[in-house]
């Protein structure tokens, strides 16, 4: 019994150390103009040395475009998105916007506030449905890629639903959209014409494929 109450001591103790050692972060996610933007996602990347190491979940904001989150002492880079609104998740490769200010903070013991997350260029919602060309039958599990004309080494990866239907919120940049599937061949939408969305714009696409 001595042992099993020495193990739940130690477990207290563990607990109330790890909930001590947890920093509140708090601070607001504007856009390009200064204005808060509500309903935006929050997260906070631990920095090590040579980049970043995991994530923490992302954090909603609310109304007024703040948010608290909680993270050990460290040093993180705080990253905002709001797809619904047209900007992208900074994750990806594609959407990195070197006008958007995500800040570097050092968590220690106390309370860090008035963090500034800036959002880049507000980019678009970019819907679409994958048929076959031939037929008009919807293709469900088709690879689309989404690419930027100008570094095409940076793409996004999704695949069309049971509805064939897959969406995508895009950088306001030239794109390219290539879709595939089993036992059709690669296809570029309107034969590889890139095209733009407009801030906020939200514009559906139909991909037709053709039998390999």
């Amino acid at each position: 019994m001595s042992k099993i109450l020495e193990a739940l001591v130690l477990a207290a103790v563990v607990a109330h150390v790890s909930a001590e050692a947890q920093v509140m972060v708090a601070g607001v996610v504007l856009d390009s103009g200064g204005a808060p933007v509500p309903n935006s996602l929050v997260e906070a990347f631990p920095v090590r040395a040579g980049g970043f190491v995991g994530n923490i979940p992302w954090i909603k904001t609310d109304q007024n475009g703040k948010f608290r989150i909680t993270v050990a002492p460290g040093e993180y880079e705080i990253r905002a998105k709001n797809e619904l609104e047209g900007y992208p998740d900074p994750n990806f490769l594609m959407s990195v916007d070197p006008s958007a200010v995500f800040p570097t903070i050092t968590s220690r013991t106390q309370e860090i506030g008035a963090v500034e997350v800036k959002l880049g260029v507000r980019g678009g919602i970019l819907e679409g449905i994958v048929r076959d060309e031939a037929t008009q039958v919807i293709i469900p599990k088709a690879k689309v890629t989404i690419r930027d004309e100008l570094r095409r080494e940076r793409s996004v990866e999704v695949f069309s639903d049971a509805g064939g239907h897959f969406q995508l919120t895009v950088p306001k940049r030239p794109l390219q959209i290539l879709a595939t599937a089993p036992g059709y061949k690669v296809t570029s939408y309107e034969n590889g014409e890139a095209l733009t969305l407009s801030s906020g714009e939200h514009r559906t696409v139909t991909v037709g494929l053709a039998h390999k």
